[in-house]
């Protein structure tokens, strides 16, 4: 009997359609019922995970989404805040030389305001810890998803191993619901090699049930984790290009204010003449006025403080080493997820041909290293974050 069904191509075309007609790209772990449909075979299996994993992945994704605005918001600030107290600061003293600019407990008053207010946003950065340990617990899940599907007991012909992977399942949510921060820390420092996948000796399944599995990880995941890599790459690298060279910069500029200052010291020491030297400081007398000595004295002490603001927020967001790790994730990737277009082609034509039960080692072996390259890039994120300042 043959089988007549769309080619591969038409297939994928369809796929594609839908996608652009909705966003830019798919939530991984919500499936609709249109998506349990399209991936019939695999229905009993998401509902599994939409039961028992996506409501605690929301509730830690929720939280951590919210703990990570108050955490961007607040290291904004404090980097900020700090900055200007210290330029206020330093902009008090040609009112304390020559008593022109605004009353002394003023801006005395608003350097220190801003410094305590900087102090206690300080303070209120332990948010990032909580930000950093609820994404940990929301990917934690999402691996968990994933794990789950890709599994080859969860495909095969024994009902009885079936019914295990499931039931672990439901531990493992169980599990990574009391995950403590002592536990984060062992996880990201003692997971430097990949895990070995679950036994794939003899591993058999359904060739439209097996396509539909890489069908889907591709579009749910594989296809998904490419884009936000790239994205996130190009993000950082826009952020850091416009300021990176800013600390250098104003400190090459503060070391020209510095020398342009002694020259002019220099300069109304050895060679102006007595008679303009003497007017000069008696006009300063009668009324005071900022010199220009005065001024490169400030710009010299200014710069330096903006420049280490500038590298304050750089250090937070460690903005140079996120695209380099983005750029890796997507590089890492990309050649197992072009392995995975192959299988999804190769057990599409197998299906059409009807072939039923074929060997699926080398596809679980695939879909197995897929993950444990996301896995290693969100260990990295994690070991980066736990060891960046404590603003960060």
């Amino acid at each position: 009997m043959i089988v007549m069904v769309p080619s591969y191509a038409e297939q994928s075309a369809l796929v594609s359609d839908r996608r652009e007609q909705g966003a830019d790209q798919t939530d991984d772990m919500h499936d609709t019922p249109e998506e349990m449909a399209q991936w019939k075979p695999l229905a009993a299996a998401l509902q599994s995970c939409q039961e028992k994993v996506e409501p605690a992945y929301r509730a830690a994704d929720r939280t951590a989404l919210r703990f990570q605005k108050q955490h961007q918001a607040i290291t904004i600030a404090a980097a900020i805040a700090g900055t200007v107290a210290v330029l206020l600061a330093i902009l008090q003293l040609p009112s304390i030389i020559g008593g022109f600019l605004v009353p002394i407990p003023f801006v005395e008053g608003m350097a220190a305001a801003i410094a305590f207010v900087a102090v206690l946003l300080g303070i209120f950065t332990l948010r990032h810890v909580g930000w950093m340990f609820l994404r940990h617990k929301a990917e934690r899940f999402k691996f968990l998803k994933f794990r789950f599907l890709i599994d080859p007991h969860l495909w095969s012909d024994d009902a009885a191993q079936r019914e295990r992977t499931t039931q672990w399942l439901t531990y493992a949510t169980n599990k990574i619901a009391g995950l403590t921060n002592e536990e984060l820390e062992t996880w990201a420092e003692h997971g430097i090699l990949p895990e070995e996948p679950p036994s794939l000796a003899g591993s058999r399944a359904d060739a439209y049930t097996l396509y539909s599995l890489v069908d889907y990880y591709l579009t749910k995941r594989c296809r998904n984790q490419l884009h936000y890599f790239e994205r996130k790459a190009q993000q950082f690298s826009s952020t850091d290009r416009y300021i990176k060279a800013l600390p250098r910069l104003l400190f090459f500029g503060s070391v020209l204010a510095a020398l342009a200052h002694f020259s002019l010291d220099l300069f109304d020491t050895y060679l102006q003449p007595p008679e303009a030297a003497a007017q000069a400081a008696e006009t300063t007398a009668r009324v005071p006025t900022i010199t220009l000595a005065i001024a490169l004295i400030l710009v010299a002490a200014s710069l330096p403080v903006i420049g280490a603001g500038v590298r304050t927020f750089r250090s937070a967001y460690q903005l140079a080493r996120n695209t380099s790790r983005y750029k890796a994730a997507f590089e890492a990737i990309k050649l197992p997820a072009e392995r995975l277009e192959h299988d999804a082609e190769r057990l599409y034509g197998l299906y059409a041909e009807g072939r039923t039960t074929i060997d699926a080692h080398d596809v679980f072996r695939d879909l197995w290293r897929c993950e444990q390259i996301l896995e290693a890039e969100h260990r990295e994120w994690l070991r980066l974050m736990m060891e960046a300042e404590w603003f960060g």
